[in-house]
């Protein structure tokens, strides 16, 4: 009979705490399209933005760029990178690497809003089963450290780069490079639950729109300070799609304010035209300098 009772008393608890009304924040509510489980983190003195890569993150120092930028819009962010030149994600997955320890150290001793990975820009191409074990395998420590994970989609490389003789039987040029990039992201976010920034689609969509702004650099590859602004942008506006402030940090365009606002423009109607992938969807060597 006591344990009736004491079972009847649980149960009149749940149902009055389940009665009371609980009104949802503006801050949960989705703001581009299918971007529904895209949030801005409660309020807070900063939002915590951890970035893994290499040279693509690297370059032009990606993550200040960034940094600035939420500032500059009225959020303030702190932001870090852990990069090197040509690293695989798989490099800092791995938990007897130099870097490898370093990163799971950092999501063990602190708490984080957002982790961005980013991978080796060919390995969606030749080996994308890295990019996908090695996002899986961060992805526990990255939610565990009370984050949500980040893929950045990285760029398909201008023609004449060597990447489109190696894998000739692969591609078939650049838009159906990014194309196969943006798949092999999107698959893998789906399984890692994990927002997708549309960085690689940014800068394809800046050259198409002809601005005369070149976006790579000469090696064709790597971003010139232009591919990193926009790409900063469009991190910018995929995880705070519902910042209240306009984007004034111009950095190097500062004496060119026209140049960082329509690279601004063009990020913010990539990412609105961009449809996150779905959760829970099952998946069906370069020189060390380079990523």
């Amino acid at each position: 009979k006591l344990n009736r009772l004491l079972l009847c008393l649980l149960l009149i608890g749940s149902l009055i705490v389940s009665a009371i009304p609980v009104s949802a924040s503006p801050t949960q509510t989705a703001a581009v399209s299918s971007q529904s489980r895209i949030t801005r983190p409660p309020n807070k003195k900063s939002v915590k933005i951890l970035m893994i890569g290499n040279s693509y993150t690297w370059y032009n120092d990606l993550h200040l760029i960034l940094e600035k930028m939420c500032n500059s819009a009225g959020i303030k962010a702190d932001v870090t990178a852990v990069t090197r030149g040509g690293a695989s994600l798989l490099l800092y997955a791995n938990k007897s690497s130099r870097l490898g320890r370093k990163v799971h150290q950092m999501l063990k001793n602190q708490k984080w809003d957002y982790v961005i990975l980013q991978d080796r820009h060919f390995y969606p191409i030749a080996h994308p089963e890295r990019l996908y074990d090695a996002v899986l395998s961060l992805t526990s420590y990255i939610k565990s450290a009370g984050a949500k994970p980040v893929l950045f989609i990285t760029l398909a490389p201008y023609k004449y780069h060597k990447d489109y003789q190696r894998f000739k039987d692969i591609i078939k040029g650049r838009e159906d490079y990014q194309a196969q990039i943006q798949e092999i992201y999107e698959a893998t976010a789906q399984e890692a639950d994990a927002i997708v920034v549309p960085a690689g689609l940014s800068i394809l969509n800046a050259d198409k729109a002809k601005t005369g702004i070149r976006l790579l650099r000469q090696d064709g590859s790597h971003p010139s300070y232009a591919g990193s602004y926009i790409t900063a942008c469009t991190i910018f506006k995929t995880l705070f799609p519902n910042a209240s402030g306009n984007i004034t940090y111009y950095g190097k365009f500062q004496a060119k304010p026209k140049i960082a606002r329509s690279l601004q423009k063009i990020a913010a109607e990539t990412v609105q035209k961009y449809r996150q992938p779905s959760s829970s969807v099952q998946l069906a060597e370069l020189s060390p300098g380079d990523a």
